[in-house]
């Protein structure tokens, strides 16, 4: 693997690191959606059948379920990218110094 090849495979890692901040800002919708929509559920269903924790309750502990659940989905498809990235960045770094120990 060469310099360039090299160079390239740690930009895409810089870039990996430099999304964390949308990540944050997704995670602040995967979590707020939801819990939203789970106490408008809980406030209609309340109306409906007269508010008590139960009507509240549940749908918030359903959103903050469905949340984590694409948090978890999200999380290992990130850690697998990166994981292969890695592993080839570890192996240009090998073939790199094989290559200036064969030619020093």
């Amino acid at each position: 693997m060469n310099d360039i090849e090299l160079t390239e495979l740690l930009a895409k890692r810089e870039q990996y690191r430099s999304r964390v901040f949308r990540i944050m800002i997704e995670l602040i919708f995967i979590f707020g959606v939801p819990a939203f929509a789970g106490l408008f559920i809980g406030k209609y269903l309340g109306g409906l059948y007269g508010e008590s924790f139960v009507t509240i309750g549940i749908p918030l502990a359903v959103a903050f379920v469905f949340s984590w659940i694409i948090v978890i989905i999200r999380v290992v498809r990130i850690d697998g990218e990166m994981r292969d990235l890695d592993a080839k960045i570890k192996e240009g770094r090998l073939k790199k110094a094989e290559d200036q120990k064969y030619k020093g």
